[in-house]
């Protein structure tokens, strides 16, 4: 955080996603309030899985070990059908840095995220509601709270972030339309310990999801913590509102599993229907909607919160440099319109995923199990469905922020919209060090790349620093240039190695060149070193 603040926001939720938002506005140089109508935390266990993409974000705006060192860290999804094995596929051999998959209940997340928030002197305010907002004419939004002692009072501020969760009012309020319906499937859930099941349910300590599919419906079971599981069946006997009798659910288990599992200790019984809804707009003027105020989808594929989170992180730093006073409605439009094609996206593939695996037809359950037999025979397929699970396949080529290419590169380079890829450098004392560590979060960086037995690769860097330096005071401080050399005859200090030239054929150049990349590491420009034009008018584009 900055001496003096780049500008004020009010964050409405203390979930993951307005934790998250506390805490990268906070970096990012805000002065940060956020507020929760709940006065306690929830003690419910709720989402339970961070994918690994969600990792890489997150990184850089906390220390991540936290997160890593308390959570389960997944091995295996493992699939079976009329308790036989139809496939698996591993969560632990993911294009990151970081494991595919980590479960850990929302609670310890939340609890983790809110000791980062206080550490950056953001304190959740609980127990206060927002019963109004109104944009003004001078670039705020005023709010009206309600405390828990029925008294009301009125405050500013530059933004209103909405991150109140599925039952939010703020969309509502600015009359924003959405696509979304009520499907008809009903779940029930049960955090319970388990035992029985030897040989096909491990402990949950060991970080293996399962997923049993029978005539009579779905039984998945997640690990929450060293000794109970999250199980989920799809159960259409349930009434809104209903809570499952743990006996009864038990009866279902075992028969859908064919295993002879006991329950017991529940620590949440409860069920839900699947409602579907996305924004057609995250947001209007300086009110902006992330998270579950923007969109709703099934839980299949557990990525509700991810989903929000990372849109926590997109909108930070695009508000940042608009609060600079270095950036102006392309960019802020960019938010939803990234955002929104993501939750689409996100929608779409959780409601496919739920459809296949709690098909009722004998016939379709007969070709569902033999086409991902067959499927997850192959590394390839089992890749694909990790990269996706995992979400570090989601990008922004062809939509969203301006993002180009000013120079013939590699067809199968990386394209404008990627995600920057973890590829491994050498640095000067010889430690490993990746491509995506080099990003940091609060910043965008231009990493300029050197092309083997090229000349004038100091002048090509110096092209770059000088292009940086003509920008705006106010994004010429938030903007690093990082040189990756391509062997270690230079004499630099701190610098990096692609010896390997595996980060040079990425980036698909051929002579030296330079690739803009967001805080959220997302790469959005590729031009030649030496011909900076592009760039400025990239960054002119803001």
């Amino acid at each position: 955080m900055t001496a003096s603040p780049i500008g004020t926001a009010f964050v409405v939720g203390s979930g993951p996603t307005g934790l998250v938002s506390a805490i990268a506005l906070r970096n990012h140089g805000f002065d940060v309030r956020i507020i929760d109508r709940m006065v306690e935390p929830s003690t419910h266990s709720k989402a339970l899985v961070i994918w690994a993409r969600t990792l890489e974000l997150l990184d850089g705006h906390l220390d991540v070990d936290r997160l890593l060192d308390e959570g389960i860290h997944g091995k295996r999804m493992q699939l079976f059908s009329r308790g036989n094995r139809v496939g698996e596929i591993g969560l632990d051999e993911t294009d990151s840095r970081f494991v595919g998959a980590l479960f850990m209940p929302q609670y310890d997340i939340e609890r983790i995220l809110c000791e980062r928030a206080v550490e950056l002197g953001v304190v959740v305010e609980r127990g206060v509601e927002l019963i109004g907002f109104q944009e003004t004419t001078n670039d705020s939004v005023e709010v009206t709270l309600r405390g828990a002692d029925g008294q009301e009072t009125t405050t500013s501020a530059d933004w209103l972030i909405d991150c109140s969760g599925a039952h939010g009012t703020i969309s509502r309020d600015l009359k924003i339309d959405c696509d979304g319906n009520d499907v008809s499937k009903r779940f029930s859930i049960a955090d319970v310990v388990i035992s029985g099941g030897a040989g096909h349910l491990p402990g949950p300590g060991e970080g293996i999801a399962s997923n049993f599919t029978h005539p009579e419906g779905l039984c998945v079971f997640f690990p929450i913590d060293q000794s109970r599981y999250r199980i989920v069946l799809d159960d259409d006997s349930m009434e809104e509102g209903a809570v499952p009798v743990l006996e009864e659910l038990a009866a279902k288990v075992r028969t859908r599993t064919g295993l002879e599992l006991e329950l017991s200790d529940p620590a949440w019984l409860t069920s839900f229907g699947v409602r579907e809804r996305v924004l057609d707009e995250y947001g209007r003027g300086r009110i902006l909607i992330a998270g579950d105020a923007a969109h709703v989808h099934s839980p299949a594929g557990g990525h509700g919160m991810n989903t929000g989170i990372q849109d926590a992180i997109n909108l930070a730093w695009k508000i940042a440099l608009v609060s600079r006073g270095v950036a102006g409605d392309p960019l802020l439009a960019s938010y939803s319109a990234e955002r929104s094609e993501i939750g689409r996206q996100v929608v779409t593939s959780s409601d496919h995923m739920m459809r296949v695996m709690t098909v009722q037809n004998p016939v379709l359950q007969f070709a569902r199990n033999t086409a991902l037999h067959v499927a997850l025979g192959f590394d390839s397929v089992r890749g694909k469905a990790l990269r996706s699970l995992s979400m570090i396949d989601l990008n922004y080529r062809n939509f969203g922020l301006r993002a180009a290419s000013s120079i013939r590169r590699d067809r199968d380079a990386l394209q404008p919209g990627d995600r920057l890829p973890p590829v491994a450098l050498q640095s000067t004392d010889g430690e490993e060090t990746h491509l995506d560590e080099l990003a940091r979060a609060d910043r965008l960086t231009i990493f300029v790349f050197e092309a083997p037995g090229t000349p004038d690769f100091a002048r090509a860097c110096e092209e770059v620093r000088d292009t940086v330096q003509g920008l705006p005071e106010g994004l010429r401080e938030v903007v690093a240039v990082v040189p990756i050399h391509a062997s270690k005859e230079t004499t630099s200090d701190h610098a990096c190695f692609d010896v390997s030239g595996e980060c040079r054929a990425q980036a698909g150049f051929h002579g030296h060149g330079a690739m803009l990349v967001r805080p959220d590491r997302h790469v959005s420009f590729f031009c030649g070193a030496l011909d900076c034009g592009p760039m400025r008018n990239w960054f002119e584009g803001l």
